[in-house]
């Protein structure tokens, strides 16, 4: 039996399309932690798994030890990985949208950048632990803003193929 009224049902929708709104704005550094924990816990996840089965099977050993030993190494490799990944990402991101991150970074950060700061290349990321980081947050935050701009160039793409035939 359902006891609830169509009033309450709309409400109760209402209520959901709120919260989903809420959560449907997640902000750049919640993202990045979304991002890593998942990584990491998988990878820390596996590796253990195989560590503890390679320790029962082949070193005749308990899994426990051999499941910490991978546990570690599979963290260590999402940490490697996941700061590899951004930090290629940072510098696409500078050379592709240039604009957009000098803009940000006069954003957040205005007493360290302004509009007229020059872009960072791929050697400042490089040699610069502070800007590198900072670079990161911003490939974050506008991976939103590069997604439409990507979509438009590759709607106005197929534009024009579809104009040629």
């Amino acid at each position: 039996l359902n006891t609830m009224s169509e009033d309450e049902n709309v409400r109760g929708l209402a209520g959901l399309k709120s919260f989903w709104g809420l959560v449907g704005h997640i902000p750049s550094r919640g993202v990045f932690l979304a991002q890593f924990f998942g990584t990491s816990t998988l990878n820390s996840f596996l590796f253990g798994s195989i560590g503890g089965l390679l320790g029962q099977t082949v070193l005749g050993t308990g899994p426990t030890l051999p499941f910490l030993a991978g546990s570690w190494v599979g963290f260590s490799v999402s940490c490697v990985y996941v700061w590899k990944r951004d930090t290629d990402n940072a510098v696409v991101l500078c050379r592709r949208y240039p604009r957009l991150v000098r803009h940000y970074l006069a954003s957040e950060f205005p007493l360290e950048f302004d509009d007229d700061s020059a872009v960072p290349t791929k050697e400042a990321l490089l040699a610069s632990l502070r800007l590198r980081s900072r670079v990161i947050s911003a490939t974050y935050a506008l991976q939103p803003l590069t997604a439409e701009i990507t979509q438009k160039r590759m709607e106005s793409i197929k534009d024009q193929y579809a104009s040629e035939e």
